[in-house]
């Protein structure tokens, strides 16, 4: 095969070095491998927002929570570097990337509070959080109140792509 890509992968692998090494292997000469990962324990206060947002503080750390909890690593993206050499890999190149938006019409409250939608019953299973529908879509109104009020702005989880060729 010509490339490997994934995306959001080997954070939720309990061998993400093996499972990169194995699946590399199916990989041409010359070929790449190209990888994104999130960066999830980056969303800390003094980095999320700006001014800070005690709202995005409580779904961020949900988040992160719920992903530690189901057994994942909310710290894979910065990881990526250290994970292709162990697998065997040429060092990648790589780069970092997160949205900052703000104002009443950004993406990115409904973005977040959909991620914590979608790993609801995973963060009420290991009693992280229990929220109705209704209370998720009272976060995201909340998050677009509070940053639109004060002229702030939101950044989005940490992503980061790291990519190689096979020699």
């Amino acid at each position: 095969m010509d490339a490997l890509i994934g995306r959001f992968v080997l954070m939720h692998q309990a061998h993400p070095v093996r499972t990169l090494r194995e699946a590399a292997e199916h990989v041409r000469q010359g070929g790449i491998v190209a990888v994104l990962e999130s960066h999830i324990s980056a969303s800390v206060a003094g980095v999320h927002s700006y001014p800070h947002s005690t709202t995005y503080d409580h779904v961020t750390r949900w988040i992160r929570e719920t992903i530690r909890a189901a057994g994942a690593h909310p710290d894979m993206g910065l990881r990526l570097r250290r994970l292709f050499v162990d697998a065997g890999l040429p060092a990648p190149e790589l780069w970092l990337q997160a949205v900052v938006e703000g104002g009443p019409d950004a993406a990115i409250y409904r973005y977040i509070t959909e991620s914590l939608r979608s790993m609801l019953p995973l963060a009420e299973r290991f009693g992280i959080a229990s929220l109705s529908m209704e209370e998720i879509d009272e976060l995201e109104r909340q998050l677009r109140e509070e940053v639109t009020a004060s002229g702030g702005v939101l950044t989005s989880p940490l992503v980061v792509g790291a990519w190689c060729w096979l020699p």
